[in-house]
């Protein structure tokens, strides 16, 4: 399939979801699958859970949320 379609398909779901009130995690999230299945077709979507893990696994990201509940924490203790 040409990729100009597959990204316009993309853009169309994307915000066709948010323009019903889907939230944006959620409308990422169908919109992501949806590109999965338009250029790989159902087998590409069993490399998911292996982007997911590889994401999650991330030890640099891993200071941003704790960085976060630091603040948190300080803001609430009166630090």
């Amino acid at each position: 399939m040409d990729p100009v379609l597959i990204f316009t398909i993309i853009i169309v779901v994307f915000f066709g979801l948010l323009a019903l009130c889907t939230p944006i995690f959620a409308a990422l999230g169908v919109s992501s699958i949806v590109r999965f299945l338009l250029h790989g077709g159902l087998p590409s979507l069993e490399t998911i859970p292996d982007i997911l893990h590889r994401g999650l696994v991330s030890y640099s990201l891993l200071a941003v949320p704790l960085f976060i509940m630091m603040g948190e924490v300080m803001a609430r203790t009166s630090i």
